[in-house]
């Protein structure tokens, strides 16, 4: 699972994590008790391989729906988070061809 919440500074990453912490308590009726980081170093991002290739699976995506739909490359915010809708949605080899939205809730 991928959530997007692009952000147009560094300061807005905590109020996202505010929002993105509300969701996740509300639909798994739980509470988030600890906030697990990568544990990399700056700008190594070899040492993030996970989500190293989440980015890069999104961003290619990004790039398909904007080549093929025609839309500006003005609107990629738009075209990331439908890239992640999508991406959400769609059978996954890790999860037995299944979607993976099932799983979270």
């Amino acid at each position: 699972m991928s959530w997007i919440y692009p952000l147009k500074t560094k300061n807005e990453a905590f109020n996202c994590f505010k929002v993105y912490r509300a969701l996740v308590e509300n639909q798994a009726e739980r509470t988030v008790k600890i906030l697990r980081t990568d544990r990399s170093a700056p700008y190594t991002p070899m040492q993030n391989g996970v989500a190293e290739k989440l980015n890069r699976v999104i961003m290619d995506m990004t790039k398909a729906l904007l080549k093929h739909s025609g839309l500006p490359e003005g609107l990629w915010v738009e075209a990331v988070i439908t890239a992640s809708y999508l991406r959400n949605r769609v059978p996954s080899a890790s999860l037995d061809g299944k979607i993976p939205i099932p799983y979270y809730k």
